[in-house]
């Protein structure tokens, strides 16, 4: 882990702070009101549907990603072609599929309740042939503002993204430079700023949330504040609040994505790594099979990649990864051309997405591997 206590540019610790610090035991943080943070007062990064609702458009009427990007157009035809000869064939319906009267087809935007859930059910999916760009946040006490507190419904079905801010980078003066974005984010009295999170990081974790089929996100740079010496007393409380209840919101989280910043380009790689995972379905008293050295060449290739990442040296990554136990997947950038699969519906029963019927409109640009 990286000792960064260098970079804050304050003086070293001296002797009263060691005595300060020996008191640090005194101090009791009562739960509950982190508690109720986590459960109540906690936001969600949602996708903001406000001009698909406009403009009359959803993802059937989109071009993939981005118009102006012919090979990804060329990509979503070819998936549509292939989608049609799947369902043509009188192929089974996929694991993910479940079948029913309500399995009609909807579109993304149309986020009437339908799977049990009356939190993440009221939002919108996130786009998944074209980039997001707009985003909201919501709590549950927000969806709910005639209900109390104890009547609001608790909700699970999101992603927790646990990742690396970037690190800053400054002009010759001194002067912090800030990364242009393009998204947007429009808070709950409905102003709207540009987003703190990279457009990059935030792309990555939508990405995620369709693979998995979920709809809300939890990354702490848009859903917690970041007060300043001169923001409101508000602003702080809840930030501190957050903080406390960190541990909660990775552990109640349906999944947490660690996003590295390493990108697999080695469709061997790939393969060698799911031959590995594969090996985790046999049986206890069945003996592993041996693999071969180049299958281990690869392997080792990948295990180098994955702890040279600078997820790896913050502290905080440590804590949301232990907090999120099981539901922890590692992502990776897929190089162009890597094959890999796309859905990874959650074992956790989230509410029925629409690409559950369509599985391949989504195109994943990332390799997402479980932790077990």
């Amino acid at each position: 882990m990286e000792d960064d206590l260098g970079k804050t540019g304050l003086p070293p610790l001296g002797v009263e702070d060691i005595e300060k610090m020996k008191d640090l035991w005194k101090f009791s943080i009562r739960r509950s009101a982190a508690e109720t943070w986590a459960y109540r007062d906690i936001k969600f990064l949602v996708y903001d549907d406000t001009d698909d609702e406009m403009k009359g458009g959803t993802d059937d009427e989109q071009p993939f990603y981005d118009s102006e990007d012919e090979a990804a157009t060329l990509q979503r035809a070819i998936e549509m072609s292939l989608e049609t000869e799947h369902n043509s064939s009188g192929a089974e319906p996929s694991q993910h599929t479940e079948t029913g009267p309500s399995d009609q087809h909807q579109s993304p935007n149309d986020h009437k309740p339908s799977g049990g859930c009356d939190i993440c059910c009221n939002v919108p999916e996130f786009p998944y042939t074209r980039k997001a760009r707009t985003f909201r946040l919501i709590s549950p006490a927000s969806l709910y503002p005639d209900r109390d507190l104890e009547q609001i419904p608790l909700c699970t079905h999101y992603v927790a993204v646990s990742y690396c801010w970037p690190e800053p980078i400054f002009d010759g003066q001194g002067q912090l430079l800030k990364t242009p974005v393009e998204c947007k984010v429009r808070d709950l009295d409905g102003t709207v700023r540009d987003a703190r999170a990279l457009d990059d990081v935030l792309g990555r974790a939508v990405d995620f949330a369709n693979c998995m089929g979920l709809r809300m996100i939890w990354i702490d740079q848009e859903c917690l504040p970041q007060p300043t010496d001169q923001s409101p007393d508000e602003e702080k409380e809840y930030q501190q609040l957050g903080v406390q209840a960190m541990d909660l919101v990775y552990n109640r989280a349906c999944v947490t994505v660690g996003l590295h910043a390493g990108t697999i380009v080695d469709q061997n790689q790939v393969n060698a790594l799911r031959t590995l995972i594969s090996l985790s379905e046999i049986g206890e008293l069945r003996p592993l099979p041996r693999l071969n050295s180049l299958i281990l060449d690869y392997l080792y290739s990948f295990l180098g990649m994955v702890t040279s990442d600078r997820w790896y040296t913050r502290a905080w990554v440590v804590q949301e990864s232990i907090s999120a136990g099981v539901g922890l997947f590692l992502s990776f950038r897929r190089g162009e051309g890597i094959e890999y699969p796309s859905s990874l519906r959650s074992s956790r029963n989230p509410p029925k997405h629409s690409l559950d019927l369509h599985p391949l409109r989504h195109s994943s640009q990332l390799i997402n591997i479980q932790v077990d």
